[in-house]
């Protein structure tokens, strides 16, 4: 039975007919073009992807060149004193003031600070009116507002943190109009007041001039009025470098304030006069063109005498944003502490810093430490003393009725003591 049956399967499913039916269907050839690489690289290839993804990954700006009006940005202080100092460029149709604030960042930087245009440490009320007292810890957020600028002015912020403090935050920057009088309206003009008492000087300053004052009474001040030229922005320096008059610590309280400024009068090229190291020099954020400025000088504390106070104006770049640092003219208070504030002159002297506290606070604890040790040293004398005393003395001796302090050789070694019945004692 088994060669019969092998002759009858084998043609049905033989390989030979098998394979030609199969190979036209499933072949290389026909199946290529369907699935081929170069039809579905376009659809899912790297190359499709990759100029979507890309700007969601990119790394925001940080500590950009240049700022806009209405913009919010990322900067760093990356080490301790750095000043992050982009340059700003106000609208075209009119006077506006900039604001600058950090309110509600929630970067990693613990108090932040703003230095120029205008200046500030913590406001925390003006970030609650803009209902943004949150974020990274809202009482050091500053806050604050410039001068009017003319059109087109160039204006270079400088922004950092407070003391030695490093991290990242957000500043935002909005400009709005300033109101302008009409052009039919005729400024009133400006009556400067007369000297208050106690005070001598022109009740007028120029710009490019130098004035004489003097300060006859304690805590008196001198506050001039300085017209600003019409022709555009300035900024105005103040100082008293190289007067040779005779007050012996000059201090500038307004506009701009500064006590000691040594190091900027030797930057201005002067040196010399009446204690340089306590003559003051500081500079204004820019004022707008016409603008009537009160200043306000004196001596530090209660000083008494005269001095010469020189102004400086320097106007403000035009249009377009500088094209390098060189094109702004160099600040003798860069790097220098500037008197943000006023509280000192009444309790009388600014407030100590944390230099000067560790410095009393390694005194106080050296005082304390010589007084333990003068302390100890008095109680082992007199430890020692006693040991003395009691080694020379006879046990008989009654130690409460002899005070230490007496030489033991007054005593009389005699019965009666010895039996506690003696009531006295001979030489």
């Amino acid at each position: 039975s088994t060669p019969t049956d092998l002759p009858t399967v084998s043609p049905t499913t033989s390989s030979p007919s098998a394979s030609p039916t199969a190979s036209p269907t499933t072949s290389g050839p026909t199946l290529s073009p369907t699935t081929a690489s170069p039809t579905a690289s376009p659809t899912t290839g790297a190359p499709t992807p990759s100029p979507t993804a890309s700007p969601t990954t990119d790394t925001p700006v940080i500590n950009a060149a240049t700022v806009s009006c209405g913009g919010t940005y990322n900067y760093c202080v990356n080490r301790r004193g750095f000043r992050w100092r982009p340059y700003l460029n106000t609208p075209a149709d009119g006077e506006y003031h900039v604001t600058l604030h950090t309110c509600g960042h929630t970067g990693t930087l613990s108090d932040t600070r703003i230095y120029g245009t205008c200046r500030n440490d913590d406001n925390r009320a003006a970030c609650s009116t803009l209902g943004l007292a949150t974020g990274t810890n809202p009482q050091y957020q500053s806050y604050c507002e410039t001068n009017a600028y003319d059109a087109n002015t160039t204006i270079r912020l400088n922004v950092g943190a407070y003391s030695s403090r490093t991290g990242c935050a957000t500043l935002a920057v909005v400009c709005s109009a300033a109101t302008t009088p009409s052009p039919t309206t005729t400024p009133a003009p400006v009556v400067p007041p007369p000297p208050p008492p106690g005070v001598t000087g022109p009740n007028t300053i120029s710009c490019g001039g130098s004035v004489d004052y003097c300060i006859n009474r304690r805590w008196a001040r001198y506050s001039p009025v300085l017209i600003i030229p019409p022709s555009s922005s300035h900024t105005v320096t103040l100082h008293t470098c190289g007067h040779t008059g005779s007050l012996r610590d000059t201090r500038i309280y307004g506009s701009c304030r500064n006590d000691d400024n040594r190091r900027g009068c030797r930057r201005l090229g002067i040196r010399g006069g009446t204690n340089p190291r306590y003559q003051s020099l500081c500079r204004t954020d820019a004022y707008a063109a016409n603008a009537s400025i009160t200043m306000n000088v004196g001596g530090y504390r209660a000083n008494t005498g005269c001095a010469t106070l020189n102004v400086v104006c320097e106007a403000v770049a035009g249009a377009g944003l500088a094209a390098s640092s060189s094109s702004v003219s160099p600040d003798p208070l860069e790097g220098d502490k500037i008197v943000e504030n006023d509280d000192d002159v009444a309790d009388g002297g600014p407030p100590a810093t944390s230099s000067t506290v560790v410095a009393v606070a390694a005194v106080a604890v050296l005082v304390i430490a010589v007084g333990l040790i003068v302390r100890r040293r008095i109680q082992t004398s007199t430890a020692s003393d006693a040991d003395a005393d009691v080694d020379d003395k006879s046990p008989a001796v009654d130690d409460a009725a002899f005070p230490l302090s007496t030489p033991s050789h007054f005593y009389p070694q005699t019965s009666s003591l010895s039996e506690g019945t003696g009531n006295g004692f001979a030489i």
